[in-house]
């Protein structure tokens, strides 16, 4: 084993994971200086200031320039970074209201067509009457179809220069002058977040008319009517062309490069990321494009929510804008919206699916400054102190920095571009709510295409035109775009390619360039005499191998299936030079199985494997050179496992192969660390502390208390939480966490306990207080008494997310938490599913009640044994004999909990990726030796989503937890309907499988 690089930490820095921190409450100087040290003890390279719903500082008021210049001063203090989020909310580009409330001309619109005469003559943008089967332009009075804006009041117009100038001044001129001194090192730069047109209808503005004459030399009024889908012909193909690249290129210019060129200025970096990235259509509601966006950020980023892979398209994208640009980092706010059960390994498994591709600056969705209310379901998980794994997030923290730092050393090794066909979308495209057949096959085809390469392992990029006009030239056989060289070009299913393109794909090709065709040629192309000589392949992955094998495509590093020699499926081989290095990153799609591979390597290689976390590289015995001279090595990578691997020239370690393994399963039972938890998530509510409603679960409550507040107007409200206790004797430990923010009093069966706090429990806004005195047999009541801010809230129902991704209520009661040690039972009936248990009342809402503590049997699920609703540890001791010369390992099979540590002889070992193995015996002495097993818990089967129809959720965020389909559930679960809610209650299990022994001796 030898140490990587000496002297790293401060390079490595550079690459450590940034948190999304959500301000979202009453901005306090304490309480910002004691996050800023926890992420910064938990390896964090800093954070980003995120005005995030719950904020009650104002947003850019002068005290919350305050709190920015004490969170800048702190991150300086410890030599971390202190991000702009250049917005209150998202998405980026209104200044929290200030830009859109300058009047109409600042407002974002859109545009729809009408049969029918609108009400105002003044919105109309032109108006056209039927001609055979197509429109001509008329006079209002003579019309049958008119093409009519709309205004969306709470949000700006991005197309708009003038509306990007005021942002700026706004927003960014005003953190430059109250935090211009910390500009560059401290303040690194600027995060735009989701910026876009209006994602109903067309989009529109004031200057749209001007700026599509000039640019196309024709007025937009004469061909509007060609964006109806019903318009299929060459004359609509060229009237959507003109416009789609129009709309693209106002807000590149208007806004994107606008905001480049400024931060360029002033020092500082331009970054974030752009909605719909995940796919072209996507992209046509929100941007007209994201890659020619990226040209325009210092360091250009993704949005890569939920616990899931996304496609190619989205991480090639901005990775290869970066790459051919020279940007050396790459951004991705990830994980947000996995739900608070996603284990590290996930963290690996998805950061290792970015990180191949080449992104490698981690932003982390979110930390959050505080949970309480209704800001806990802001989706979760949150990466910071309030999770029960918060002091062991150090471990993933170096794994992310060290992938970052390594995998952003030495050179890319692609050859192959693809072509982005987005202006053969622009031709083809319907509307955002009508995408037609022949823009789905495009996009469709596009992304198999990428998905066969990535899988026969051939490196490359994607080319956007528009990037291609203003970097790419070509000759002797190699089309070079800014810093990257390419030597085959691939045409992706297409109807169009602009004749920019045609001329250099010519170029290339006449000087030796390979140039290759998806399933056609595009129509009217096919008689040029050198377009005729290029090949055309079938987009299927089995003839992309085939006319890869006959070109003897040279790959410098390959992996192949050991069964049979023959191209690894189902894997991420990214590849890499750095000087004498060779670096290979190879990441494994498949989520079940252990696969057996080989790698193929170009030369005499000895082989090492890195730890991204230590920065220790070991030395790999599994080698040997074949007849050609080429190494091969012999490994095995578990279900989600990756492996990073560094090759240089030299002669091959000696090993002993009379090694011997034997396993031996140890069996024992695990015990709870911390208190138990029963999350009472059902209440009832009164005004006047007589008349109470009925129970309903807490997330339902809020609207229906301030429908009844705005009725009838109060000073204080009543919330009643009912348990029912059949310990067989007084349990004085007992404890209640409450969040207790405007609460005046707590009852415990009509005694206040209100002053007798005694800490506080998962969040600092939750305070904890001993109920085991006033705790009776039987039915329990609590009761809180709240104190009203205002009885009014505004009513969000059907406005744009600018406003309901800012809302909150005044006052929030929410479940409460007992704790003690008990357990939790029910009578009512369970069912096992693969990923969850569900607990189903026989009649009505499930009931839970409080038993005497039991012990807990076996390993594999603790869950069901009446830790329901249990966020701590579990913990088992184990007897392990060494005998003199033989190594002992310790394998933990299918842990069901965030990660996994290991004790023995005062050292801690931390496992949190497949396969769990752990070599103890440098710590066992000979003889019988004590090791303790810790399994981490999560907030999961405290906070839930415990009543969603599917039970547990990939995608997790706040319509999750209310039972409202939203846009959660519309990327997995296409059978649901608007209402998703159960009143069976769903948890995941917390244990492992089994534990084994591995002796391994000569």
């Amino acid at each position: 084993m030898e140490l990587f690089e000496q002297n790293v930490e401060w390079k490595r820095q550079e690459f450590a994971p940034l948190s999304f921190w959500a301000w979202n409450d009453e901005m306090n100087d304490g309480s910002i200086r004691m996050q800023i040290k926890e992420f910064h003890d938990q390896g964090f390279g800093g954070f980003f200031m995120h005005s995030r719903g719950g904020l009650l500082t104002p947003y850019l008021s002068d005290a919350w320039f305050d709190a920015c210049r004490t969170a800048a001063k702190e991150a300086r203090k410890y030599g971390m970074q202190a991000w702009i989020y250049d917005e209150d909310g998202w998405p980026s580009g209104f200044a929290g209201g200030r830009v859109n409330g300058l009047g109409e001309e600042y407002v974002s619109k859109h545009f729809e067509f009408f049969t029918s005469r609108p009400d105002d003559d003044k919105r109309i943008i032109a108006a056209y009457k039927k001609t055979g089967a197509s429109y001509q332009r008329c006079e209002y009075s003579e019309a049958e179809l008119w093409a009519v804006y709309e205004l969306e009041n709470d949000y700006a117009d991005l197309l708009s220069s003038r509306v990007t100038k005021a942002f700026l001044n706004i927003t960014y001129e005003r953190y430059k002058e109250e935090l211009g001194e910390y500009f560059g090192e401290t303040v690194p730069g600027f995060f735009t977040d989701e910026p876009q047109f209006f994602r109903t209808g067309y989009p529109y503005s004031f200057e749209l008319k001007d700026y599509f004459k000039i640019r196309n030399d024709y007025e937009l009024e004469e061909g509007l009517y060609y964006l109806l889908p019903s318009f299929q012909d060459e004359k609509s193909r060229k009237f959507r062309l003109d416009f789609w690249n129009t709309i693209e290129e106002m807000m590149t210019e208007n806004f994107s490069r606008q905001i480049f060129d400024w931060c360029d200025r002033n020092g500082v970096i331009f970054t974030g990321h752009y909605p719909g990235e995940d796919s072209l259509i996507h992209q046509m509601t929100s941007t007209a494009g994201v890659m020619p966006k990226y040209a325009y950020m210092q360091m250009p980023g993704i949005d890569h929510l939920g616990r899931r892979i996304t496609s190619i398209i989205l991480t090639k994208q901005v990775t290869s804008v970066a790459k051919q640009l020279g940007r050396k980092k790459v951004l991705s706010e990830t994980f947000g919206c996995a739900g608070w059960d996603i284990p590290f390994e996930d963290l690996c498994y998805i950061w290792g699916w970015q990180a191949s591709a080449g992104i490698n600056v981690p932003v982390l969705h979110l930390g959050a400054y505080t949970m309480r209310g209704i800001r806990k379901r802001d989706y979760p998980a949150f990466y910071s102190y309030q999770e029960p794994w918060w002091k062991e997030f150090h471990h993933i923290s170096d794994w992310l920095s060290g992938i970052g730092y390594l995998m952003a050393k030495g050179r890319w090794l692609e050859d192959v571009l693809v072509i982005n066909p987005i202006q053969s979308i622009y031709c083809t495209h319907g509307t955002d709510q009508y995408f037609t057949d022949q823009e789905r096959q495009i996009a469709a085809s596009y992304r198999q295409l990428c998905d066969c390469l990535l899988d026969i392992e051939v490196g490359f990029d994607i080319g956007d035109e528009k990037v291609l006009r203003d970097y790419a030239s070509a000759s002797n056989g190699t089309l070079k775009v800014g810093n990257c060289s390419y030597r085959y070009i691939i045409i992706p299913r297409s109807v169009y390619l602009d004749e920019m393109t045609w001329s250099l794909l010519e170029e290339f090709y006449k000087s030796g360039g390979n140039v290759i065709f998806t399933d056609t040629i595009p129509s009217g192309k096919e008689k040029r005499k050198w377009v005729t000589q290029c090949p055309v392949v079938s987009n299927v992955r089995r003839f992309w191998l085939k006319y890869f094998a006959s070109i003897h495509y040279h790959r410098k590093v390959s992996v192949y299936d050991q069964s049979g020699f023959y191209l690894a499926s189902g894997l991420n081989v990214a590849v890499k030079k750095d000087g004498k290095i060779l670096r290979a990153y190879i990441w494994n799609l498949q989520a079940d199985s252990t696969r057996s591979l080989i790698l193929k390597a170009e030369g005499k290689q000895r082989v090492f494997e890195v730890n991204p976390e230590t920065l220790q590289r070991i030395e790999q015995i599994n080698t040997c050179f074949d007849g050609d001279g080429n190494t091969l090595f012999t490994f095995e990578l578990s279900k989600k496992q990756s492996m990073l691997l560094e090759m240089e020239e030299g002669a091959l370690k000696s090993s002993k192969n009379d090694w011997s393994e034997s396993r031996q399963q140890i069996k024992g039972d695990f015990c709870r660390t911390e208190d138990n938890c029963l999350t009472i998530d059902y209440a009832s509510f009164s005004l006047n502390g007589k008349d109470f409603s009925d129970r309903c679960p807490i997330v339902k409550l809020h609207p229906k208390l301030y429908r009844e507040l705005g009725k009838h107007p109060t000073e204080f409200i009543h919330v009643r939480y009912e348990f029912d206790n059949r310990l067989s004797g007084i349990d004085s430990d007992l404890k209640v966490a409450v969040e207790e923010r405007d609460c005046v009093d707590i009852l415990c069966n009509q005694i206040s306990v209100f002053h007798q706090r005694q800490g506080w429990y998962m969040d600092r806004e939750f305070g904890l207080y001993a109920v085991g005195q006033q705790t009776v047999k039987g039915k329990n009541i609590l009761e809180l008494i709240y104190r009203m801010k205002q009885s009014e809230v505004k009513d969000t129902e059907g406005m744009f997310e600018t406003e309901v991704n800012r809302f909150f209520y005044p006052v929030e009661p929410e479940a409460v938490y007992l704790l003690g040690d008990f357990n939790v039972s029910t009578a009512d009936s369970y069912k096992k599913f693969l990923t969850h248990l569900r607990v189903k009342g026989e009649s009505s809402v499930p009931e839970f009640y409080l038993e005497d503590s039991a012990k807990l049997h076996g390993m594999q699920d603790v869950t069901r044994q009446g830790l329901w609703f249990y966020r701590g540890n579990i913990t088992q001791c184990l007897y392990i004999t060494k005998m003199p010369g033989e190594k002992v390992l310790i394998e933990i099979k299918n842990p069901h909990a965030a990660l996994v540590e290991v004790r023995c002889s005062e050292k801690t070992y931390a496992a949190y990726q497949p396969p769990y193995r752990i070599d103890l015996t440098e710590n066992l002495r000979t003889g019988e030796n004590k090791v303790e097993l810790i399994l981490y818990g999560t907030n999961r089967n405290l906070l839930g989503p415990h009543h969603h129809q599917k039970g547990e959720n990939l995608f997790v965020g706040c319509n999750t937890f209310k039972g409202e389909k939203g846009y959660e559930d519309s990327l997995f679960y296409f059978d649901l309907g608007k209402d998703t809610w159960t009143d069976d209650y769903s948890f995941v299990p917390f244990g492992c499988d089994s534990v084994e022994i591995i002796r391994i001796s000569e």
